[in-house]
């Protein structure tokens, strides 16, 4: 347990913070994957989320452990934009050009370092790609036909390589379940010198910001696992990001989280294993997942077998002539001035199956 906690912490919160009990949630898994497979030569757990971080009421914000790296523009007026391994300061200011490679660089030592024992680790490596400021070294900078989004997505994707790579070198990507995830689909709504910088959802509508929309909730969900979890596979199960707990213990072999920490209040997890959906093709039991925006649920959805129904509980202001959001107070899709469906006398949201082609249905 010396990699999950420092003696020097470099925040301190109450047990009751909101930001303290996310980030419990998140070292959860970690504590859960180190104790379940001690003295043995268990799964290695590697998490690769591209745009997770946890959030304070008007910027972003992190905490330090005597593995993590402090690395937040937003907090320029706090810290004085400092580069920091614990207490270690690296960079001052921080350099952002090649922020992303010096990242994975520290997390391929991490790997070559934990290859030469027998203990399982942990990895949690969180790309400062794609979320904004778009920055990109200067090797990588106008490769991309896209413009400076493009140019980050070729630039997280080289760091993904390598860190798959370093598994392979040391003999570890058959003992290795990774994940590759983002917090929210496309922010729409971000802006740098004119340029729309937030990335594209396509024909869904909706950005970050609205949390009821397909736009805001579509992410990337791709799991591996050489030699258990079939390669090539695509599934169109709607599943949750809380499923990543329950899915782990179950494929790394562990007991229910009740056995492994019995000192918890005893109560159900929300989500359900994905194992057997990927590994045999098992349908998932009948569910609801409930979609939130701040503390509002602006729609849920109904997952029986094959079929799939959602329900959108908010509207959002989208830009004149468009389902995507706009720039501006009435054209922003965002948690607050929504059109709330459910106040409505004669409440009618709009409902209706998820069609196998998107081209079929009206996305909200």
């Amino acid at each position: 347990m010396q990699e999950m906690g420092s003696p020097h912490p470099f925040f301190t919160l109450p047990p009751d913070n909101t930001v303290y009990q996310m980030l419990v949630t998140i070292m959860l898994v970690t504590g859960v994957t180190l104790w379940g497979c001690k003295g043995q030569r268990g799964v290695v757990f590697v998490l690769l989320p591209f745009a997770l971080f946890i959030y304070g009421s008007r910027f972003h914000t992190t905490a330090s452990t005597d593995r993590w790296w402090l690395a937040s523009p937003w907090m320029m007026r706090i810290m004085n934009s400092i580069l920091m391994d614990d207490e270690r300061v690296l960079e001052q200011p921080m350099v952002l050009a090649g922020l992303s490679q010096r990242l994975v660089d520290h997390s391929v030592k991490f790997i070559a370092h934990h290859a030469q024992d027998d203990r399982p680790f942990f990895l949690y490596h969180s790309f400062t790609h794609v979320h904004i400021p778009m920055f990109t070294a200067a090797n990588m900078s106008g490769r991309s036909k896209h413009g400076r989004y493009g140019d980050n997505v070729e630039e997280m994707d080289d760091g993904v390589g390598r860190i798959l790579n370093a598994l392979t070198e040391h003999g570890l990507d058959q003992h290795t379940l990774i994940y590759f995830t983002s917090d929210h689909g496309g922010h729409l709504e971000a802006r740098e010198n004119g340029e729309r910088v937030g990335g594209y959802n396509g024909r869904f509508k909706g950005g970050k910001c609205a949390g009821g929309t397909e736009g805001g909730i579509r992410v990337p969900g791709i799991y591996r696992w050489s030699g258990h979890i079939p390669a090539g596979v695509t599934d169109d199960t709607p599943i949750s990001m809380l499923d990543l707990l329950p899915t782990t213990l179950h494929l790394t072999g562990l007991p229910p989280l009740s056995q492994l920490m019995p000192h918890l209040p005893q109560r159900e997890l929300d989500g359900v294993s994905i194992g057997d959906l990927m590994t045999s093709r098992k349908q998932l039991p009948p569910r609801v997942l409930l979609h939130h925006c701040k503390g509002e649920i602006h729609a849920l959805r109904i997952v029986q077998g094959n079929a799939t129904y959602k329900m959108q509980l908010a509207g959002y202001k989208f830009k004149p002539g468009s389902t995507q959001c706009g720039w501006g107070l009435k054209t922003c899709c965002s948690c607050y001035d929504v059109i709330n469906y459910s106040h409505e006398p004669t409440f009618q949201p709009p409902a209706g199956p998820l069609r196998r082609s998107p081209d079929s249905y009206q996305h909200y």
